[in-house]
């Protein structure tokens, strides 16, 4: 082919050929994703496998564009391999639409078949998964990401340079419940409110589970009472949603929500010592004026809406969902269903008029809400450019050395700049311990197998820890119980991470990936150079002669004197802080 002749003269024969008998895993087929896509193809990879969880919204047209309006609720992942099929060349494609987390269906067997994983995410914690999954199997990752104008495409080679972990990353904002519930003071409470309180309490799953008080996040017994009675009340409400005209329930809605829960709240006088309180809606006063409004209100999103407006939209939206629930069932929000973001402006500018807060208008609240981050098409393709760009060092006789961190740049004259892989932090929780693979045969393995292995294989003492998953304690030294049961007595599965810890300091921590292997006869474990854990630097001590009668006044009766003051640090760990310090930490 053609292609194929200009990509030798440009590549090379051999790094073209390297290239082409290559498998590469690209996760995502988002903005950069699909991009992305398009370029590996071009570039003449052999195989290229596609994995994404996410289905097509009207939204991603703007700039994910090898999807059409006939794709909209269709799999981005199957999509997007369809719509390249044209021109792939003799590249195989293969699509998943699945959650790459999901250990059943991307086993860490399934990773080890892939020569360089891409990552094209905009989630944060499938970016860390990825990115601890490439550290247990040892593969390059080439991680990019993008917002607005701004980008990056990260390098990571295992152990050999930082990771993705290396720099600590943005989290999304949360806020406290009874900041949410009882004293929102900003639009972005009340839009929370709206969205994922209340739109959930009527139209979600129904909920078997009590409510816990703890995760009201308040001591005020007023307050609790008040937050329980409310729920339990839109449960009530919920029920009418289908017995109910839509008259009555829309008046039950109305007068319960932005009436009587706000004539409660107002009278929990703790709340409002140092806040203005609210002021419940006049229904009565205000429902007199809707006659007189136009319908089209509802197609004007720039304008912000008066109160009025705001309880016209509100009615009408709730006229829609209760229909829409009679005949469909349990409704999830969507920034680009009509009927749902209706309901979530109205009823969170209704409660901003309510608490005083600023209003916003319909185009603004579907930004917050939907988490939208104006996206730029041109951005996506420049640094998915990069991203398949920086994979031919891969190939090269000097990976490491060749490959550059590229990011966008401060300067005016500049869009994007360079520089080499930076070295891991040696404080990651991810490359910062070694990690390896122990492989059973079936899940009747005992405990007191693996843990003997264990200690065969990599040169721990018998005081060690075993933790498996979130932080649960399998065994230590005063822990044996669990040395005759099972893994599966025990609920350990494939994909489970075991931490392993010497308690007596000497040999560094490691993590293991548990896989099961019907085909093994035995337990393996990989071959890991587990180091031991550097020697701390002993403090000087001084004599101090202390008289008796000093001591009486240093230890009076059963006190006891404890000294804690500074150590000086190293000049390596000042150096070490300092160039971290200067280290761009952004979750893009």
């Amino acid at each position: 082919m053609a292609r194929d002749i200009q990509l030798i003269r440009i590549l090379g024969e051999e790094t073209y050929n390297k290239i082409s008998n290559s498998k590469v895993l690209l996760v995502g087929a988002g903005g950069i994703g699909c991009e992305l896509l398009k370029d590996l193809l071009l570039m003449g990879y052999g195989e290229i496998h596609v994995a994404d969880l996410d289905t097509i919204d009207l939204s991603n047209l703007n700039r994910q564009f090898l999807f059409r309006q006939k794709d909209i609720k269709k799999s981005k992942a199957n999509t997007a391999v369809a719509a390249v099929a044209l021109f792939k060349g003799n590249t195989r494609l293969e699509p998943h639409h699945g959650n790459i987390m999901d250990v059943s269906q991307f086993p860490l067997s399934w990773f080890r078949q892939f020569d360089i994983i891409f990552n094209a995410l905009d989630n944060l914690e499938a970016r860390v998964y990825v990115n601890r999954m490439a550290l247990f199997i040892n593969k390059p990752l080439i991680e990019s990401g993008t917002t607005g104008l701004k980008g990056q495409v990260q390098p990571i080679f295992p152990y050999l340079t930082e990771c993705f972990e290396c720099t600590a990353k943005e989290t999304p904002k949360t806020f406290p419940v009874c900041t949410i519930r009882s004293t929102p003071s900003k639009p972005i409470h009340c839009i929370t409110w709206a969205k994922n309180f209340l739109f959930t309490q009527l139209y979600g799953e129904e909920s078997e589970e009590e409510i816990n008080r703890a995760d009201l996040e308040t001591d005020d017994a007023q307050e609790i009472e008040a937050l329980l009675k409310e729920t339990n009340e839109l449960l009530e409400l919920k029920k009418l949603i289908k017995e109910d005209s839509a008259e009555e329930f829309i008046d039950s809605v109305v007068e319960k929500i932005f009436v009587e829960d706000i004539v409660r709240l107002a009278k929990i006088d703790t709340l409002w010592k140092t806040r203005q309180k609210p002021i419940p809606l006049d229904y009565e006063l205000y429902s007199k004026k809707l006659k007189e409004l136009p319908t089209s209100i509802l197609s004007d999103d720039q304008k912000i809406w008066t109160t009025e407006e705001n309880l016209f939209v509100l009615i009408d939206s709730l006229k829609r969902l209760q229909a829409r629930y009679k005949s469909e069932g349990v409704l999830d929000f969507d920034k680009d269903d009509k009927d749902t973001l209706d309901f979530v402006v109205a009823a969170a500018n209704l409660r901003s008029f309510i608490f005083g807060i600023e209003t916003k208008s319909e185009f603004e609240i579907k930004q917050i809400a939907g988490n939208i981050i104006p996206a730029v098409a041109t951005t996506n393709a420049i640094f998915a450019g990069f991203s398949s760009l920086q994979s031919l060092n891969v190939f090269s006789d000097n990976p490491v050395g060749n490959s550059r961190l590229i990011y966008d740049s401060e300067y005016i004259n500049k869009f994007v700049t360079q520089c080499p892989p930076l070295p891991g932090n040696p404080n990651c929780k991810a490359c910062g311990i070694q990690r390896g693979i122990i492989t059973v045969p079936s899940l009747d393995i005992q405990l007191g197998e693996i843990h003997k292995q264990l200690l065969k294989k990599y040169g721990y003492s018998d005081d060690v820890s075993i933790v498996v998953g979130n932080n649960r304690l399998i065994y230590d030294y005063d822990f044996e119980d669990n040395l005759t049961s099972s893994l599966k007595d025990l609920t350990i599965g494939s994909g489970s991470i075991f931490f392993v810890s010497d308690s007596g300091d000497d040999l560094q921590d490691i993590e293991l990936y548990l896989e099961v292997a019907p085909q093994e006869t035995e337990i393996t474990l990989t071959d890991i150079t587990i180091k031991k854990k550097p020697l701390k630097k002993e403090e000087s001590k001084e004599e101090v002669t202390i008289q008796d009668d000093q001591m009486e006044e240093i230890f009076d009766e059963d006190e006891i004197l404890l000294i804690d003051e500074p150590t000086e640090k190293r000049p390596l760990e000042i150096e070490q802080e300092e160039t971290y310090s200067k280290r761009k930490k952004s979750a893009i």
